[in-house]
């Protein structure tokens, strides 16, 4: 190792979620080492869509996501989302609305 150089510190095994929490909250990340790796990630291709709402369901979202810190489009990108992928909405389900 050259004179002056920091040796860098392995990740641990955790035994709970908290501790690893803990480990990665308190140690500067530039101490770690890290491996290389091939993985990629891709953004999922998007489409934009036009919808008419109400103009106090907008409101409502638009102070929503001001509290949250996101742009109003993200949190119903992110509402619409988590309904399809929980099934809160479904073919079968609307047409028994119908």
């Amino acid at each position: 190792m050259p004179t002056g150089a920091k040796a860098k510190n392995k990740v641990p095994k955790f035994n709970t979620i908290d501790d690893m929490a803990n480990f990665f909250d308190t140690m500067p990340s530039q101490n770690l080492s890290w491996e290389d790796t091939d993985l990629k990630f891709e953004r999922q291709k998007m489409i934009q869509v036009s919808i008419r709402i109400p103009e106090k369901d907008l409101k409502i979202i638009r102070r929503r996501a001001a509290r949250l810190g996101i742009g109003h489009t993200a949190l119903m990108r992110m509402m619409l989302h988590r309904s399809v992928a929980t099934g809160m909405i479904s073919r079968k389900r609307v047409e028994e609305e119908m």
